[in-house]
């Protein structure tokens, strides 16, 4: 027998004698007095009422607990089947905006906040893909039902400040990523600092831009790739500045830092174009500007910049010199032979420009766009077999001569070059879009001369 059976036991001994000794003291009958209520009776039927008062008590108070926790039980259920779907539409949700489907996924989007309008999740991510449609009055009107839960978030401010300056609400705008910048966290200080660098270059404000691009330069130090990044966009504000330079009649001025720019940034093809103008019209000649930058980049850009100047200048055979110089140093031709043989055909130079896409064709496995051009040549020529040959294949034949031209980091697509992308405000970026069959050529190998033996009469 162990400690605790005998206790419990010794307890039961002692209990059930001190009951048979009142008992035995109380054997005449008892009367329990209740105000107005009188009732009288043994000690044993005392008491079992007792008893029996006792257990119905505690039986009703478990019941009232296991109730309540049933309750808390069904409640916390229900939350997580909630919060189960609700997750389950946040991310298919996300899935559509990755698919490139906004309004299907704002259509998503809406349906967690038809059962949970405070979702702060949802709130967010509704204000950003209305921004992304266009509706910034709408994405301002969540991200700030969003704010009154949780007026803290970093994120959250960022957002809202993105939907403000695409509403035009600038002011607005500046005050909350200024309280973005007292962050302690570096990425949130440095976002607010683009934002206000790219508000302060559409309004022209250069000087102020170039110091917020420093300030972010700080931040990234430890940060190669970044660091590059930012310092390209200082470049270009440099830049910016030197035509603003220009535009106040500080010549000299200019053209020393445009020098400067290309002593230190040898691919910086704005400028090597700005010279080249600027020599040009003072009969300077500034063919030196361009394949300069060609040498530098080896890429026809500047040619063809160059040569839409010069043909608005009625100036075509100083195109084609460029041109022609250009292949002389060129480690890859064919590109360059391709526009040279573009502009011979633009001046109805058809003999030069079929020698030209010919010595192209010859060495190249395929390329619609010289298909294209030959058949155009020989269609000037007269000869129509050939040209019929040339077209079987082709439908439109009107894309051939207009060049197209790419943002290189947002990909935003011009049909004239620019020097700075309207879209991600970057300079220096915009490409030729070169046909990928000619931007690195599969040549062909000359075949080996069959060797015959000789002949035994």
């Amino acid at each position: 027998m162990n400690l605790r059976t005998f206790f419990s036991l010794l307890l039961i001994f002692v209990v059930v004698s001190f009951l048979i000794l009142v008992a035995a003291l109380n054997r005449e009958q008892l009367t329990l007095n209740l105000y107005f209520w009188k009732f009288t009776g043994s000690f044993w039927l005392f008491l079992y009422i007792f008893l029996l008062a006792g257990f119905l008590t505690s039986v009703i108070w478990l019941l009232i607990r296991n109730s309540r926790l049933l309750l808390a039980n069904l409640r916390e259920k229900r939350r997580r089947e909630k919060e189960e779907k609700t997750r389950e539409l946040y991310i298919k949700a996300m899935e559509q905006l990755s698919q490139g489907k906004p309004e299907e996924a704002f259509s998503t989007i809406e349906k967690i906040l038809e059962e949970d309008p405070k979702n702060y999740q949802a709130l967010l991510a509704g204000g950003d893909i209305l921004r992304l449609r266009g509706k910034y009055e709408e994405a301002v009107n969540l991200h700030l039902s969003a704010k009154m839960i949780n007026p803290s978030d970093p994120k959250l401010l960022l957002s809202l400040a993105q939907d403000y300056i695409g509403a035009g609400k600038e002011k607005q705008a500046i005050s909350l990523l200024k309280e973005l910048l007292k962050e302690k966290e570096t990425k949130w200080q440095i976002s607010a600092y683009r934002e206000l660098r790219d508000i302060a270059t559409r309004k022209d404000r250069i000087e102020e831009a170039r110091e917020l691009t420093e300030e972010i330069i700080r931040l990234v130090r430890e940060e190669e790739e970044e660091r590059r990044k930012e310092e390209e966009v200082l470049l270009g504000l440099d830049y910016q500045l030197t035509l603003l330079r220009l535009d106040e009649g500080k010549r000299k001025e200019a053209l020393n830092s445009l020098r400067k720019i290309i002593k230190s940034h040898p691919k910086f093809i704005p400028a090597y174009f700005r010279l080249f103008k600027i020599l040009y019209q003072e009969n300077k000649g500034g063919e030196e500007m361009i394949l300069d930058g060609f040498r530098a980049t080896e890429n026809p850009l500047l040619l063809k910049l160059a040569e839409g100047y010069l043909l608005s200048q009625e100036d075509p055979t100083y195109a084609i010199s460029l041109y022609q110089k250009a292949l002389k140093e060129a480690s890859r031709d064919i590109p360059v032979r391709f526009y040279l043989a573009k502009l011979y055909y633009k001046l109805e130079m058809i003999d030069e420009a079929m020698a030209e896409a010919n010595e192209i064709d010859g060495r190249i496995e395929y390329s619609f766009d010289i298909d294209l051009l030959l058949a155009e040549l020989y269609l000037k020529r007269g000869d129509y077999r050939e040209a019929t040959q040339r077209l079987r294949n082709i439908i439109e034949r009107a894309k051939l001569f207009y060049d197209h031209y790419r943002c290189r980091l947002c990909g935003k697509t011009y049909e004239a070059w620019q020097e700075r992308c309207d879209n991600c405000l970057r300079w220096n970026t915009i490409e030729l879009i070169i046909p990928k069959e000619l931007a690195s050529p599969k040549e062909l190998t000359p075949p080996e001369a069959p060797v015959h033996p000789p002949r035994v009469d």
